[in-house]
């Protein structure tokens, strides 16, 4: 997902809010080494639950989602190369991707609320930790042929 502004952490969403800043931690690009942000491929199933569509998000390729460095030696309290796996779900907030979409570009959201609606068989881990995507983001097709296309599940 492109420019998804998401945070990852453990225990109540009002902890993570109040932790999104670490002081003296810098995150590193996993392909470059250089200051960045995380990155992960992922694969998507529509799921209808209670009559709303969720996506669950599963490592497309890989056993994890990423693997999270930050720089050395500026005092970061954090682990460094700890793997993001297991799997993380989405409401789709805006937008229907059930047969015929009607958004190119549908909202989805993420929670610890809409997490838990789906644990414990699919659950976030950051480490052994739980984790928990809270924010939102536009999806949109990309590559050849797919781009300025509606959504659709069947």
């Amino acid at each position: 997902m492109q420019g998804f502004p998401h945070k990852c952490g453990r225990g109540k969403e009002e902890e993570i809010k109040e932790k999104e800043e670490l002081p003296n931690c810098q995150i590193l690009d996993a392909g470059t080494g250089t200051a960045g942000h995380i990155t992960s491929k992922a694969s998507y199933l529509v799921i209808l639950h209670s009559g709303a569509s969720y996506l669950l998000a599963t490592p497309d390729g890989q056993a994890f989602f990423a693997k999270v460095n930050f720089a050395k030696g500026i005092g970061c309290v954090l682990m460094s190369g700890v793997e993001i796996k297991g799997s993380a779900i989405f409401e789709v907030a805006l937008g229907d991707i059930n047969r015929d979409g009607e958004k190119v570009e549908p909202l989805v959201r993420s929670n610890q609320a809409i997490q838990a609606l789906f644990e414990p068989t699919d659950k976030l881990l950051y480490g052994l930790q739980p984790a928990y995507i809270v924010g939102s983001a536009k999806l949109k097709l990309n590559g050849a042929g797919h781009v300025g296309c509606k959504w659709g599940a069947v």
